[in-house]
């Protein structure tokens, strides 16, 4: 999204454009030049208020938030924050981290089985992390990019 508000730097007129993007790892951040500080810090922390972003940059940060969760909604994307190989469990928790919600699990294992390309099961199993229960089935992503019926969050 492109920010152009008049006012949005004191010092004088700046147009942004803000990305955000899916990597599986990163390294640490680096302060560029008109940065004092930076870090990674978990969006809960963001959007509570816990710290205090220049400029207009806590509207920025949320208008990448929500599109990062409205994507979730409709695209396949959330696999990309798994391993190549993952469990339903892996899968549904990369939904309520993003989403800052709990999803039933049996809902959710029925849904993402239901949406057509979304997942490739796999002939394999894993232990349950807890060390009880039934082995989970793996998964890898699917061929499609677009998930429908689209998952709801609210």
């Amino acid at each position: 999204k492109t920010y152009g508000a008049p006012e949005r730097d004191p010092r004088m007129r700046v147009v942004s454009a803000a990305y955000w993007a899916v990597v599986p790892e990163l390294g640490k951040p680096i302060a560029g030049s008109d940065a004092k500080h930076v870090e990674f810090v978990p969006v809960s922390k963001i959007e509570a208020g816990h710290y205090e972003l220049a400029f207009d940059h806590q509207l920025i940060v949320g208008d990448a938030i929500e599109r990062a969760r409205a994507k979730l909604e409709y695209s396949t994307v959330a696999t990309r924050f798994c391993d190549p190989e993952f469990t339903l469990s892996d899968l549904r928790k990369v939904y309520e981290t993003v989403w800052g919600t709990s999803i039933e699990p049996a809902n959710f294992a029925r849904k993402a089985q239901q949406c057509e390309g979304f997942l490739q099961p796999l002939d394999r199993t894993v232990a349950p992390s807890s060390g009880t229960g039934r082995p989970a089935q793996l998964f890898r992503a699917g061929v499609a990019e677009e998930i429908q019926p689209p998952f709801r969050r609210f």
